[in-house]
């Protein structure tokens, strides 16, 4: 349906599709002790599918380059990603 809005879509797909870091401790990686992701990018990702879904359990992680996520989510691989950056003004 062309006249769907984003979040539209993502609902009726049932699950936010989310592009993360390859691991980066602390903002995303995966703890493979506990078979989760986490991190901080991991926490914006989940408030994210609560505020879509109500539901932090209807996310499905994609880990990617940082260069391939622009690319994944132009060509509707990912919903949205979350990458932490820094941005030091002149």
């Amino acid at each position: 349906m062309p006249n769907q809005t984003v979040i539209e879509m993502i609902r009726q797909r049932d699950v936010l599709n989310v592009g993360v870091s390859l691991g980066f401790k602390g903002l995303s990686f995966r703890n493979s002790i506990k078979n989760c992701w986490e991190g901080f990018d991991i926490d914006l990702a989940r408030a994210v599918a609560v505020a879509v879904f109500g539901d932090v359990g209807k996310i499905h992680y994609m880990p990617l380059q940082s260069g391939d996520r622009f690319r994944a989510l132009r060509d509707g691989v990912i919903d949205g990603f979350v990458q932490f950056q820094y941005y030091f003004p002149a």
